[in-house]
C-alpha cells in the first residue's frame, strides 16, 4: 500500500548492522510540510496530545538542533512516544539510535525497532535488515 510520502530531515546517520554500512539521509513518512514548518513549542504541544506525527517532527528538530539546541535524549523520547503511538518512522529512528547516536550502541534493540518498523509496513527498515 503506496502513500504519498513527504521526508523529515534528519543528520546524516551512518548504520552498521551486519557488516554493511548504510546513510540515511531521509526518512518518509506522512507528514505534511505545514507540520515540518511549525515551531518546536507547538510541536511539543502536538506530540503532548498524542499527535504523533508532531512528535516526529519535534524529534527531528531535537536531532538537527533545527529552533532547539541539539539534543539526542530528548529525540529518542519523542521518537518513542512517536514509535508506540503506532508511526513506524520513530520505530525506524530509534533503531538507528541504537546504532551510534545513543551513548551505548545497542543492536539487539536496534534490530527490535527495525523489525517492528518492517512489521508496521516502513519498507525502509525492511531494507536494512536484508
Amino acid at each position: 500500500m503506496k502513500k504519498n510520502l513527504f521526508y523529515i530531515q534528519i543528520s546524516i546517520i551512518s548504520i552498521f548492522l551486519s557488516g554493511c554500512a548504510v546513510k540515511v539521509v531521509h526518512t518518509p513518512e506522512a507528514v505534511s510540510p505545514e507540520i515540518l514548518q511549525l515551531s518546536p513549542s507547538k510541536l511539543k504541544n502536538m506530540c503532548d496530545n498524542n499527535n504523533y506525527k508532531g512528535c516526529l517532527a519535534l524529534g527531528s528538530k531535537y536531532l538537527n538542533g533545527d529552533g532547539v539546541a541539539k539534543n539526542i535524549q530528548k529525540a529518542e523520547v519523542v521518537f518513542s512516544k512517536a514509535c508506540d503511538g503506532g508511526e513506524m518512522a520513530g520505530c525506524f529512528i530509534l533503531g538507528t539510535l541504537h546504532l551510534g547516536l545513543l551513548d551505548v550502541v545497542n543492536k539487539q534493540k536496534a534490530i527490535a525497532f527495525y523489525t517492528k518498523a518492517c512489521n508496521g509496513g516502513f519498507d525502509m527498515a525492511c531494507k536494512v535488515l536484508e
